[in-house]
């Protein structure tokens, strides 16, 4: 196993509102001293996370963030919508699309 940054960004209508960063911070575990949220400053109507997971590969790594923030759009619903998850580590990094998930979700099966 090996440790990788996950990440995954959220595309709202409307900039994003404080609270629904408070509120995700929150979701997740608040004392969790790798878990970064942010509303990106060049474009506030998007929103990003990022933590870490052990796992055995990019995809997997992946696949655990996309199930980790499956939740959040039902709780948070001003955050949009979730357009992506990626995995890195100091020698690569994989980034799935939301036009990707369903057929990657199976492909983890």
């Amino acid at each position: 196993m090996a440790t990788f940054g996950v990440h995954a960004s959220w595309r709202s209508e409307s900039d994003v509102p404080d609270d629904a960063v408070l509120m995700v911070n929150e979701i997740f575990s608040p004392d969790d001293e790798d878990l970064c949220t942010w509303v990106d400053q060049a474009e506030p109507r998007r929103f990003v996370v990022t933590f870490d997971v052990e796992s055995a590969t990019y995809a997997t790594a992946a696949l655990e963030c996309l199930t980790a923030v499956a939740r959040v759009p039902k709780i948070e619903p001003r955050l949009g919508t979730l357009e992506e998850v990626g995995a890195t580590d100091e020698e690569g990094y994989l980034v799935v699309s939301a036009d990707d998930f369903e057929e990657f979700s199976h492909l983890a099966d």
